[in-house]
């Protein structure tokens, strides 16, 4: 794994650069174009902390008429119903124990996106409690299916960018099902007090239970 070593403090054409010298993205990527792609396709809402506003955004593809006639029945939105949960759990995390990375994200992306992981597998989980989980139970299967079956991000979007996308959500909600397994939610926020410090703890929940240092 390259990401710690050369995630150095870089501008941003010269990062676009070495990932393409490392093979992480094809020559002349446009990470601008990719990143649009992204937002232009893929969230169905947002919380921004300094703004103090949730945005929730109408995406057709999410609906289908299953989800309807079953969100009538259960008497709540499914789709909806969960993206609101979800960027609600965000607000509460920034109000009782604040989103800014840890210190030293600022120069490790793979701190950062183990930061975020914990930060979006807590809202999924809840997400999911109150939108699909009306239907189906089981979120490890539920992240198993959407990690089959998300939405394409377009050609403008390398593999490299849609990995690191999807991680804290579908990567994430594994970690906090762990957590939630040892201890409830309690456990949970006892890790948004001291967050996984990579990438590796979050793929093996074990090793941030036994405290096992980053490598």
């Amino acid at each position: 794994e390259l990401s710690t070593e050369f995630d150095i403090d870089l501008d941003r054409e010269t990062a676009r650069q070495l990932r393409a010298v490392l093979g992480r993205v094809p020559w002349g990527t446009d990470p601008a174009a990719a990143e649009q792609a992204i937002v232009g396709t893929q969230p169905g809402g947002a919380y921004q902390p300094g703004a103090a506003r949730l945005t929730v955004v109408a995406r057709e593809h999410l609906r289908s008429e299953v989800i309807e006639l079953a969100g009538l029945f259960l008497g709540r939105d499914l789709t909806y119903g969960e993206i609101v949960a979800h960027e609600l759990t965000h607000a509460l995390q920034h109000q009782h124990f604040g989103l800014d990375p840890p210190r030293g994200a600022a120069t490790n992306r793979d701190l950062r996106l183990a930061h975020a992981a914990l930060a979006e597998g807590d809202a999924t989980l809840v997400g999911f409690r109150q939108g699909l989980g009306g239907l189906v139970t089981d979120l490890a299967s539920f992240l198993r299916f959407a990690r089959r079956h998300a939405p394409d991000m377009g050609a403008d979007v390398p593999r490299f960018y849609q990995e690191e996308f999807k991680f804290p959500y579908l990567d994430g909600g594994p970690l906090v099902l762990a957590l939630h397994a040892e201890g409830g939610f309690a456990a949970v926020d006892r890790a948004h007090r001291a967050p996984p410090l990579s990438t590796e703890q979050v793929l093996h929940p074990e090793k941030y239970l036994r405290g096992d240092a980053p490598p």
